[in-house]
């Protein structure tokens, strides 16, 4: 048996407890012993209320260490799991690294909705979990965006004038080309990298909010689709009601990519 490890094979041997104590269940810090029956993944975690305005600092920080995916989802789950102690605070939050870029630099998915969505996932299930996060989906797809200022920034000026503007998507390609046609500011320019960190900031307190209300039993879905994607879907989701419209499996806004009808 090997006798010496390096910390890099200690902190991996650690993650890998905390996964194997959360998959089957334990309920070791609420001193209970008993373990969920073979299957279960230990999910969804207990949630614990977060502070908006932390929440939002640290995913600031968080997107200049490891992008826009994981400064959302870091910032969420990563203090719900400081909160919850171990083996909580041992699961691998980097994984959410790959979504940078709207996934690996493929521009899809904004990586701050993927993040959103994965962070909301660790808490709940079902009906109130795609509730959720088609609450925050259609709000980032509506709302002039950023709003977030850190007072001190980590890119510009302390008195730049940062332009928001509404994507009306939620693909990372789309939602960036959409500012700078605005601001004027190149795609990989500093100005561009500040704006999408307080974007960061924005979807994270938005999500921390969400949780807040849902662990309150306030959460009253309101903004689960935009007004254009659901005009459309009244002929487009019908099926052979409407045989000759084409089936549409979407809740993004339509029209920010295709032509209405006229």
């Amino acid at each position: 048996m090997k006798e010496t490890f390096s910390r890099r094979e200690v902190l991996g041997m650690g993650a890998l407890a905390g996964a194997a104590l959360l998959g089957t269940g334990v309920r070791a810090l609420s001193g209970e012993t008993k373990t969920e029956p073979a299957g279960k993944s230990g999910f969804p975690w207990d949630y614990k209320a977060l502070d908006v305005k932390e929440t939002q600092a640290r995913a600031y920080t968080n997107y200049f260490e490891g992008g826009c995916m994981f400064g959302v989802f870091e910032a969420v789950a990563a203090q719900v799991a400081e909160k919850l102690g171990k083996p909580y605070t041992d699961f691998p939050f980097e994984l959410s690294t790959y979504g940078g870029g709207g996934v690996a630099l493929w521009g899809t998915l904004c990586g701050t909705c993927n993040g959103a969505a994965m962070a909301i996932a660790m808490f709940h299930q079902g009906k109130l979990r795609n509730e959720l996060i088609s609450e925050i989906y259609a709000w980032y797809e509506g709302t002039a965006l950023p709003l977030f200022n850190p007072g001190e920034p980590e890119k510009v000026k302390n008195d730049f004038e940062m332009k928001s503007t509404k994507a009306d998507s939620t693909l990372c390609h789309i939602s960036i080309t959409r500012w700078t046609n605005v601001s004027g500011f190149q795609s990989f320019s500093n100005e561009r990298v500040e704006r999408c960190a307080r974007l960061v900031a924005d979807m994270a307190g938005k999500t921390a909010e969400l949780l807040n209300r849902a662990a309150l039993k306030e959460f009253v879905p309101k903004m689960q689709m935009g007004a254009v994607a659901n005009g459309c879907l009244k002929c487009h989701a019908k099926g052979k009601q409407a045989p000759n419209e084409p089936e549409v499996v979407s809740r993004m806004s339509c029209t920010t990519c295709h032509e209405p009808h006229k």
